[in-house]
């Protein structure tokens, strides 16, 4: 289905220019749509950024292509290797309620159901979650603490992605004009591991992250932690990763004196800015508090003692 669309001019709004509106029934037309017009697409996925883009004319894009009807692109399917593919259309009210992700990230689950509002999370997509690349996109930091990758495919096939290869910094990613998102693939986390996803913002609902921290911990049959991740949000131009909190804990018996040290560590990784949401220095402190309380949550889910 191709149709012209327009956007009302109010005094309040930029007149947006027509575009055509492409609504194809299969992935294998949208990859042909995106082969042929790519450079002048912008595809829609549940449409609570690209919408709110196009009203304050933003962007202009000649044509808009939903993809909306690939039902093959909403499954949130387990894999092979006991681990998880979520397709890029999956929202984040179906992720907060899945019970396949709240047992394989917890820190996903809890995520997604914190996001925006009912109406938002019924509506928002993990695939628009992760091309728009913010650095404040809250499933972002849950993936990454487990190692995910994305899946892009185009006419020529489909390419894997690490997500620190994929989003480069505020609306930036490495995704080609001819390529779509089509999931997320995330690996088994393995026995005992636990994760958590801790976030800050003025109010619960309706408000964009000011700081958040992810832990993921997982140990081994001592009690002692085998690995760790501690991915931060809203604090540097994409997610980050604190090397220096992992380097504190890994190969160390959890205890109240280590998790400090890690928070500590992570507060040092971190390169907030000052912004009308916060100060640089206030995220920082903040960055300490997340980081405990999500570490704390993961070792709990893991099996572990303080």
């Amino acid at each position: 289905m191709t149709i012209t669309c327009g956007i009302p001019q109010t005094p309040l709004r930029k007149p947006v220019a027509d575009f055509e509106f492409v609504q194809p029934d299969s992935i294998e037309q949208a990859l042909d749509i995106l082969s042929d017009r790519g450079q002048e697409t912008r595809v829609l996925a549940g449409g609570t950024d690209l919408v709110r883009l196009l009203k304050l004319g933003e962007v202009n894009p000649g044509l808009v292509l939903s993809i909306a009807r690939l039902e093959e692109l909403q499954k949130i399917s387990p894999t092979a290797d006991g681990g998880l593919s979520i397709g890029c259309l999956a929202t984040m009210a179906e992720i907060s309620t899945n019970k396949d992700v709240q047992k394989i990230s917890p820190a996903l689950a809890k995520a997604a159901g914190q996001l925006g509002s009912p109406l938002v999370r019924n509506r928002a997509t993990i695939g628009g979650n992760f091309v728009n690349a913010s650095p404040c996109a809250d499933s972002a930091p849950p993936c990454a603490v487990l190692d995910a990758v994305v899946v892009l495919q185009s006419k020529s096939g489909k390419r894997k992605l690490a997500l620190d290869e994929f989003m480069l910094g505020p609306g930036k990613t490495t995704k080609q004009a001819d390529e779509m998102l089509v999931a997320i693939e995330i690996p088994n986390p393995g026995n005992n591991t636990g994760s958590d996803f801790q976030t800050l913002s003025r109010r619960k609902a309706l408000e964009i992250t000011i700081a958040s921290s992810t832990a993921r911990v997982t140990l081994d049959d001592a009690g002692t932690i085998k690995s760790a991740r501690i991915c931060l949000g809203s604090v540097a131009p994409t997610w980050l990763m604190s090397k220096g909190a992992q380097k504190v804990l890994e190969g160390q018996k959890p205890t109240d004196d280590l998790v400090q040290s890690a928070c500590d560590a992570a507060v040092k990784d971190a390169s907030p800015i000052d912004d009308l949401r916060a100060a640089a220095q206030y995220r920082r402190m903040m960055v300490e508090v997340l980081t405990r309380r999500a570490l704390v949550g993961a070792i709990e889910l893991a099996g572990g003692q303080r």
